[in-house]
Parts: structure tokens; C-alpha cells; sequence
């Protein structure tokens, strides 16, 4: 039966790395794992990985590090490196498997070693011509030289690209190479990485030509294999991998766990490190026997990396719908079918309406999802079905996306806080879709709008108080709520949430801390029309959120408004 070398490439802290390797250990009790650590992470991490694997032969780490990076040839040179390490260590192995620390096995490995040796004169590794690339560099990749990281220094890769460009500079592509491409995941038989270091060896020039590729590890193996003229199992490799229309890979996560488990591959990229409980399944069944009678996977010949879709109209948070726009919040909201309700108004404010939604139970009442510093979910809590608070690149990537991956998390009817600043289109978007959203803005003194120096007041953030605090007389502070409030949150932004919120066109339709004001039954009413009984459990909340409101002194929250509002309604209202 086929035996596995697994050549890891990685760069994750070494708790991570070290859980990757357990894993395929455990998964396959005859494998070899040759691991190449980015250059670039941390010297105590390796040398944590060094110890940690002294003493198991099954475990080979390359000493000679290359630093990698996003579409530089150091991913190319490590994994050569590690190949290297493998074909002078003795080791037995038949098949050598690409993998990282988000591959995650799908399938019993000793499945995948039955389905290689019914394909044992093949490779498998994707090897096109440049039709395989969808869209950028392509002939160019190879004929302009490429010594600027696309990642890092983007000004001066595109500034390289122009001035080459217009100079008709143009590199000579080595003879006997024709430029193929593919994804950079491969699992190659042990004849063929032979070959592969046997031309590295006997070509230098030629080797070192791919130092200034554009992308290398998406066309060197594909185009010396290739070259070599080995079998290649066409359009199928064992690793999933997936793009959505923006060309960001796709993230898997605990919720997808069933459909990863149909899928006709052995190994999936990327399964979330938070996506603990998929990892765990996924390890349990990657060291399941393979039943003798049970028959060998077969080379799928049709694209099989996008899951069938079912509905005909979008459906916004599906995370393959290839509708979905990236921070297109007004066109993604019209797919978004799960209606919510949000706390709207200065921090102090919505947290203390959301203690007291809480408390009335049958609802899921989160904090401020769109906190400058972290995604809050409920008291205490850092991960939210899968999802990480501190997670604010992957929140912000893509913000429609990810708050309708909240919502349809929420067993009960979501509630949410939203402060000024927080999102400004979001800000003015929830006044405008009632469909989608039940906006409550919490307003401290009341609707009339002498009052909105306050609201801008509290919405600040504590260094801007203290500046306004400052000023002497009262007028002085209420022109510098005004200015700060302008120079913080945008004049535009201001202006068109004072129109919502102060406007005169708005009354009854929202719920106001000033004596006086109850919801209006009406608007009550309208809302169990519109999103029906799911509703009950917020509807019942809101005479104790008015009552609670209307016996609050906010001004006690600002030392700049204490003793100078009472006149203030009769001087500016």
C-alpha cells in the first residue's frame, strides 16, 4: 500500500504547527512529516518545534530555512528544501502530499492511500495552460521580472510593472520550458520528485530564473512536472480548495463540517484553526479504517469545488452565492431574510438596554459587533458559534457578509448594538429597511433637538469629553460638542443621523427616553404584521425599555450638561 511523506510548509506559532502534525501522525500510524518553518516567524517557535520533535524519527524539520511570502519564490524554495531533506533521509515513502496547517483531512487517510494505489502511474497535480488564470499578470509573470512583494510593497510592484513596461523589457523564458500553471497543492509519486530535484540540480540558471516569477508556487511544480512528461491526472487533485468571485480563498468553519464530508477529495484548505469541533470530526474520521469492500473513490471528471445550488433567488451570507458584493451593504441587505433589531444610541445607552432585553429572555442580545477593537457577542464571551471577537480582519473584509453569518447563528430573534461610528452606512441603512431591521434608537433627554449636543456628547469617545469638558462657559461647550462631533464622525455622517433621529418627519415610530412618549401601538402592531410572532418576545420588552428610559438622568454621564440643560430645550428647541 502507498506510504504518505507529508511536506508541511508553515509559518503558524508552534502550538499550531505542532497540532497539524499530531494530527497527520495520528491520522496514518506509517507516515513521515517533513516540515519546512518559515524563516520569517519567531526562532524561539522552531526551536520549540525542534524539541518538541527531537526525538521522533517520524518527524523531519529543515534546518535551512528560505523566508516566504504571498507570491514570492520562497514557497517554492522551502518546499524544495524540505524535498531535498526527504530524498537524503532514507525514509520510505511512495507519495509525497503538499500540505499547510489549514489543511485539514476529509477523508480516512487509508482511503487516500487505496485511491493512489489504484491511480499509481499518475500524478496528481493541476498543470494548465494560462486559460487557468482568471484574471492579472499572465505571459508577464514569467517576462518581467517581479524583485518587489505584491503583498507588502504593492506601490513599487506596480510601479516595477509599468516602468518595464514602457522600457519593452522582456526576460527570456528558459529553453525547454513551457509555462504551465495550477494550484499550488500536489500530491506527486516519489519518481516524479526525484526527477523534480534531479532538474533543479542539473539546472541553476534555470531555477534561479523563478526567483523573479510572479507567483511561483503556482507554476514551478506545474511546469517542470510537465516538462518531465509524467502522467497528470487532468482537472483533479485530492486537496478542496475554493475561491469566491473576489479570488479570496474560502474559509471553512464548524457549520460547513457535512458538506466537507461529501465532497470527493481527501484534504480541504481552509478549515478555520477556531472551527474546533470540524477538526475534531474530521481527525476521528481521517483514522477510521477503510472498509476492503467499500469501493475506491473515482477521479471525479466534472468541477465538483462548489457545493449545487438549490435556490433560485440569492440568499446573502451563503458563503458560496456568487452574488454576494463586498461592502455593497445596500445590495446584500435586500437578501438578507432574517430580520433584527438594533440598539441604536450612545454606548452607555445600548448596553444598558441590552442588559434589560436580556433579562426578559427569548432573545439573542449581542453587543456591539462592529466595535473598533473587537466584535462583542454576549457578555463574556470571545467565540460565537465559530467565530472569533478578535477576529476584526476577517470581520471587516467583508461586513455585510459577516453580520448575516451572525444572524443565522441566532436561534432566537437577534438583537445587536450599534453606536455611532461604529458603521456609518449601517448607521443610516437601519433606519431605512424595516424589513430587515427593527431600529430602536435610544436617545438620552428626549427627541426635541436641543438635545442632540448630549447624544453627541455621550457617542464620543472619553478623550474627546474631556476636551469639550474643558471649555468654561456652557455655550462654549455646546459649540465644541457640535464641532468635535463634525470633526469625529463626519458632517455628512452627523447631518443625515440628525435627520433621523431629531428630523421632524419622525415621531411615533420610534422609541424615545423622554417622559411621555410610549411606543406607539401602531408601530407595534405594524411590526407583528411584518415579521409576525418571532417578534412577541421584543414587543413585550418595550414599555419596560420606555419606562426604564424615561426615569434616567443622562446628564449625570456628562459634567459639561449638568445644571445648563434644564434651560436648554427653551433656548434651542
Amino acid at each position: 500500500m502507498a506510504i504518505l511523506a507529508f511536506v508541511l510548509i508553515a509559518h503558524e506559532p508552534a502550538e499550531v504547527v505542532g497540532k497539524s502534525i499530531d494530527m497527520l501522525l495520528t491520522a496514518d500510524d506509517e507516515c513521515v512529516v517533513c516540515l519546512h518553518y518559515d524563516r520569517n516567524s519567531s526562532l524561539a517557535e522552531f526551536a520549540e518545534l525542534k524539541r518538541r520533535y527531537d526525538a521522533n524519527e517520524r518527524v523531519l524539520l529543515v534546518e535551512e530555512r528560505a523566508r516566504c511570502g504571498w507570491g514570492q519564490f520562497g514557497l517554492v524554495d522551502g518546499t524544495i528544501r524540505a524535498l531535498r531533506l526527504l530524498a537524503t533521509s532514507g525514509k520510505a515513502y511512495s507519495h509525497a502530499y503538499l500540505v499547510s496547517c489549514s489543511c485539514w483531512p476529509i477523508r480516512p487517510l487509508v482511503e487516500l492511500k487505496r485511491f493512489l494505489d489504484h491511480n499509481d502511474e499518475v500524478d496528481f497535480i493541476e498543470s494548465h495552460d494560462e486559460r487557468w488564470m482568471t484574471g492579472g499578470l499572465r505571459q508577464e509573470r514569467y517576462t518581467l521580472r517581479h524583485p518587489f512583494s505584491f503583498a507588502r510593497r504593492r506601490v513599487l510592484f506596480e510601479a516595477s510593472v509599468r516602468l518595464q513596461r514602457k522600457l519593452g523589457i522582456k526576460r527570456k523564458i528558459p529553453a525547454g520550458l513551457a509555462p504551465r500553471y495550477g494550484s499550488q497543492w500536489w500530491c506527486l509519486r516519489r519518481e516524479t520528485i526525484i526527477g523534480i530535484l534531479r532538474w533543479v540540480k542539473e539546472n541553476p540558471a534555470a531555477y534561479h530564473f523563478y526567483r523573479q516569477v510572479w507567483i511561483p508556487d503556482e507554476t514551478f511544480f506545474q511546469t517542470i512536472v510537465h516538462a518531465l512528461g509524467g502522467a497528470v491526472a487532468h482537472g483533479y487533485i485530492p486537496t478542496l480548495y475554493t475561491f469566491n468571485i473576489h479570488g479570496k480563498p474560502i474559509v471553512f468553519y464548524d457549520d460547513h463540517l457535512a458538506w466537507l464530508q461529501e465532497q470527493p477529495h481527501f484534504f480541504a484548505r481552509k478549515v478555520a484553526q477556531s472551527a474546533e469541533q470540524c477538526r475534531s470530526a474530521l481527525l476521528m474520521r481521517a483514522a477510521l479504517p477503510h472498509p476492503a469492500d467499500q469501493a475506491v473513490l473515482t477521479v471525479p471528471q466534472a468541477g465538483t469545488r462548489m457545493p449545487p445550488r438549490t435556490e433560485t433567488s440569492p440568499s446573502y451570507g451563503r458563503i458560496f452565492d456568487p452574488g454576494s458584493g463586498i461592502r455593497n451593504w445596500p445590495k446584500n441587505l435586500e437578501t438578507m431574510r432574517q430580520p433584527s433589531a438594533v440598539l441604536y444610541g450612545p454606548p452607555q445607552l445600548t448596553r444598558f438596554a441590552a442588559e434589560i432585553l436580556r433579562a426578559s429572555g427569548s432573545l439573542t442580545v449581542l453587543g456591539r459587533l462592529f466595535h473598533a477593537e473587537r466584535a462583542e457577542f454576549q457578555p463574556g464571551q470571545s467565540d460565537f458559534h465559530g467565530l472569533q471577537s478578535n477576529e476584526i480582519r476577517l470581520r471587516d473584509y467583508d461586513r455585510a457578509l459577516y453580520l448575516s453569518r451572525i444572524l443565522s447563528r441566532c436561534t432566537d430573534l437577534p438583537v445587536f448594538e450599534l453606536c455611532p461610528g461604529d458603521d456609518p452606512t449601517l448607521e443610516r441603512l437601519v433606519f431605512e429597511n424595516e424589513k430587515v431591521f427593527v431600529a430602536i434608537p435610544l436617545l438620552p433627554g428626549g427627541r426635541l433637538p436641543a438635545w442632540r449636543f448630549l447624544f453627541w456628547y455621550l457617542a464620543l469617545p472619553e478623550q474627546q469629553q474631556a476636551a469639550i469638558d474643558a471649555a468654561g462657559h456652557w455655550f462654549d461647550r455646546l459649540r465644541r460638542t457640535e464641532e468635535v462631533a463634525t470633526r469625529h464622525f463626519g458632517q455628512k455622517h452627523v447631518a443625515a443621523m440628525e435627520r433621523k433621529l431629531f428630523g421632524s418627519a419622525n415621531g411615533a415610530s420610534l422609541i424615545f427616553s423622554e417622559a411621555g412618549t410610549p411606543p406607539d401601538p401602531d408601530w407595534k402592531a405594524s411590526l407583528q404584521f411584518l415579521h409576525g410572532g418571532r417578534m412577541e418576545p421584543l414587543l413585550k420588552s418595550f414599555d419596560r425599555i420606555a419606562e426604564t428610559f424615561t426615569g434616567q438622568d443622562w446628564r449625570k454621564l456628562a459634567p459639561s450638561f449638568v445644571g445648563e440643560s434644564e434651560g436648554l430645550a427653551i433656548r434651542h428647541g
